[in-house]
């Protein structure tokens, strides 16, 4: 693989898992609102493709499995956290 390649897909690789980190974000907020689960996955199903249904879903059941906070900076922090997480997760996965 040349090293222009290799950047390349580097670069691709570093988009993707910021977009699924942006995902991330907008579930957890939704999360620590209270959303109900069910319906935070229907409308990232409305987003995209159906290829990419088996994340939406994990991105779902992961960001309820984490406690809802009452105190906002607890929220910002859960957000935050969970956002970066996923992106580590790509970032290691790809």
């Amino acid at each position: 693989v040349s090293s222009g390649a290799l950047a390349q897909e580097n670069a691709e690789s570093t988009e993707l898992c910021s977009s699924l980190s942006d995902l991330a974000t907008g579930v957890m907020i939704q999360r620590q609102a209270g959303d109900p689960a069910p319906e935070v996955l229907q409308g990232l199903e409305a987003l995209g493709d159906q290829q990419f249904a088996p994340i939406f879903t994990d991105l779902v059941v992961s960001a309820y499995s984490e406690p809802r906070y009452n105190a906002d900076e607890n929220k910002q922090d859960a957000v935050a956290d969970f956002a970066s997480a996923a992106w580590l997760e790509c970032m290691n996965a790809g």
